[in-house]
C-alpha cells in the first residue's frame, strides 16, 4: 500500500513539474522579435494543418518577424496587400515570401514584378492547367528561389525551368539517408531540396507532410540562415523544439500510465434485489383490437428496449451527419472535423435526454472508505488537462484559441457533453449489472460503432475525392476519441470518478475543435 502511495505521489509530481516547464517554455518571450529589421517573412498557406508553433519557434531563433496567412484562397491582389502589410510591421527592408501548395504560381508572379519580395520559397507547389509557366525560367523571377518538396516529378520541372539544369541524370547531394536531396544552380540563386523515395507530391497529404517535418523544417531554417541572412552555421531550434514535444509527451503518458495502475476499482452501486414477478418473460396478451400489449415488465426489460430503439435513432441522425460530412468534404474540407464534433456532441447528449427517465429510478451509491485519495485524484486530472493543453499549444500553435465564434460554442458544447457524460456514467454503472453484461450504453461495442458510422462513411468518400487531408483529420480526430473514451473509463474506476471522467472527457473534446 505504501508502494501505490508513492506511485501516485510520483505521477502528480511528474505532471506538475512538466506543467511548470512548458508553461516558462511557452510563456517566456522568446529570443528574437525581429530587432534586426533587415528581413521579415510573409507565410501564406493553404492552412492544411499548419503548425504555427514549429514555425514561430524557428523564425524567433533567426531574429525575424514573421506573419502568417492561412486561406484557402486568396487572389493575387489580397496577397500583395498582405505582403506588403507584413513588411510594414515589421519595418523591414525586404520579405522572405513563402507559399505553399497552390500559391506557388501567384507567389511567383509577384516575386517578378516586386521589389521588396527578397526571396520566394515553395513549399510543395502545384500548379493548375490554367496556370501558365510561360514567363519563368532562369532570369524570372531575378529573386533567389527555393524549393522544398517531397519526391515529384512536377516539381522536378520547375526545378529545370528555373536553374537549366537536368535532374533526371544529376542525382542531388544527400547528406544521409533520412536528409534531402539537395541541388543548388551554378549562380546559387537556385536551391532545391526534395525526399526521394518518401512521400508523393502527387498526394494532397505531401503537402502537410513537407509542412511539419522536423527534417524540412531544420533545412528550411537553415537555408534561410545562410542564404538569406547571409549566416554562416547551422540551426539547430527545431530539433531542440522536437526534443521537447517528444520528452513532455513521452513524461505525460508515463505520469498518466503510473497514476492509472493506482487507481482502486470503486464499488458502484449496491444491488437490489429483484422480486421475482420481474425476472420472469413478460406477460403477454391480446386486446379486443387484436395488438399485442406487454404487461408487468420490469425496469430493465423496458431500458433493453429503450436501448435498441435508441440504438435506431442513432443509427439514422449517423447516417444524416455523414451525408452533411460528406458535402462539406466537396465544398470546404478543412471544417469537416468540425461537423463531426458536433455529431458527437449530438450523439452525447441526445442519448442521455432519451435516457433521462431511468436516472429518477437509481438506488443510492454506497460510501467510499478511501475518501482521503479524491484531493489526489482532483489534482491528477487538473494537472493532465492543464498539461495537456500546453502540450496542444506545443505541437498545433495557439491558432485554434483565437477568440472567434468556433471558441465559444467549443465551450459550450463541451459543459454539455460533461453533463450528458455524467448522466450517462450513471445508468452505465447500475444497469449494466442489472443486465448482467460488462459494458453499459456509452462502453457498448454497437453504440460504439454507431457513434464512429459518419466517420468510417466521410473517409472513404474523402479517398474517393482524393482528399488526403480529409482523410487525415477524420483518423486523427477518431483516434482522439477513442483515447479519450480510454481515459475516460480508467478515471471512472476512482473515487468520485462520474464527475471526474465526465470532466477530463468534456476537457479533451474541447481541445479536439
Amino acid at each position: 500500500m505504501k508502494h501505490v502511495k508513492i506511485l501516485r505521489l510520483v505521477s502528480v509530481l511528474i505532471l506538475l513539474v512538466l506543467f511548470l516547464f512548458l508553461s516558462l517554455y511557452l510563456l517566456i518571450p522568446r529570443s528574437g522579435d525581429g530587432s534586426k529589421g533587415t528581413m521579415a517573412v510573409c507565410f501564406i498557406d493553404e492552412d492544411r494543418m499548419f503548425p504555427v508553433m514549429d514555425y514561430r519557434q524557428m523564425f524567433s531563433s533567426l531574429d525575424m518577424k514573421a506573419e502568417y496567412i492561412l486561406d484557402e484562397d486568396l487572389s493575387l491582389e489580397e496577397m500583395e496587400q498582405k505582403i506588403a502589410s507584413a513588411r510594414s510591421d515589421a519595418n523591414a527592408e525586404k520579405v522572405v515570401l513563402i507559399c505553399d501548395g497552390s500559391y506557388a504560381w501567384r507567389g511567383m508572379t509577384i516575386a517578378s514584378r516586386k521589389a521588396e519580395v527578397g526571396t520566394l520559397i515553395l513549399m510543395s507547389p502545384s500548379f493548375s492547367d490554367k496556370e501558365d509557366l510561360g514567363d519563368f525560367g532562369t532570369t524570372n523571377p531575378k529573386k533567389d528561389v527555393a524549393i522544398f518538396t517531397t519526391e515529384s516529378r512536377q516539381c522536378d520541372l520547375l526545378y529545370e525551368r528555373l536553374s537549366g539544369e537536368d535532374t533526371t541524370y544529376t542525382p542531388g547531394v544527400m547528406g544521409d539517408k533520412r536528409g534531402m536531396a539537395i541541388r543548388i544552380s551554378p549562380d546559387s540563386t537556385r536551391y532545391y531540396a526534395n525526399y526521394t523515395g518518401f512521400f508523393k507530391a502527387s498526394s494532397h497529404a505531401a503537402g502537410t507532410v513537407t509542412l511539419n517535418d522536423p527534417v524540412v523544417q531544420s533545412y528550411l531554417a537553415n537555408y534561410i540562415k545562410n542564404y538569406c541572412l547571409k549566416e554562416s552555421g547551422t540551426s539547430s531550434a527545431m530539433i531542440f523544439i522536437w526534443a521537447v514535444k517528444v520528452i513532455c509527451t513521452t513524461l505525460l503518458l508515463v505520469a498518466f500510465f503510473l497514476y492509472a495502475a493506482t487507481i482502486p476499482k470503486g464499488k458502484g452501486y449496491a444491488m437490489a434485489k429483484t422480486p421475482a414477478g420481474d425476472a420472469e418473460d413478460p406477460v403477454s396478451a391480446k386486446d379486443p383490437r387484436g395488438r399485442v400489449r406487454l404487461k408487468n415488465r420490469s425496469v430493465t426489460t423496458k431500458f433493453i428496449s429503450s436501448m435498441k430503439h435508441l440504438m435506431a435513432l442513432q443509427f439514422l441522425l449517423g447516417l444524416c451527419f455523414a451525408a452533411g460530412g460528406c458535402v462539406f468534404v466537396w465544398r470546404t474540407p478543412s471544417h469537416v472535423n468540425h461537423v463531426l464534433l458536433i455529431w458527437m456532441w449530438l450523439s452525447f447528449v441526445s442519448s442521455a435526454f432519451f435516457l433521462l427517465r431511468y436516472i429518477r429510478k437509481l438506488p443510492p451509491k454506497t460510501a467510499r472508505k478511501s475518501r482521503s485519495f479524491l484531493p489526489i485524484q482532483i489534482m491528477f486530472v487538473v494537472g493532465f488537462l492543464l498539461d495537456v493543453f500546453l502540450l496542444s499549444l506545443l505541437w498545433r500553435g495557439e491558432g485554434f484559441l483565437s477568440f472567434s465564434l468556433i471558441l465559444p460554442i467549443a465551450v459550450m458544447l463541451a459543459v454539455m457533453v460533461a453533463v450528458a457524460v455524467f448522466m450517462l456514467d450513471k445508468t452505465d454503472t447500475f444497469y449494466l449489472k442489472m443486465q448482467g453484461k460488462g459494458n453499459g450504453v456509452l462502453d457498448s461495442v454497437i453504440f460504439i460503432a454507431i457513434r464512429f458510422v459518419p466517420m468510417v462513411i466521410v473517409f472513404v468518400f474523402s479517398i474517393i475525392m482524393n482528399r488526403d487531408i480529409c482523410a487525415l483529420r477524420v483518423i486523427l480526430l477518431a483516434v482522439g476519441l477513442l483515447l479519450s473514451a480510454i481515459l475516460r473509463r480508467i478515471i471512472k474506476r476512482g473515487a468520485s470518478g462520474d464527475v471526474l471522467s465526465a470532466v477530463l472527457y468534456a476537457s479533451l473534446y474541447w481541445m479536439m475543435f
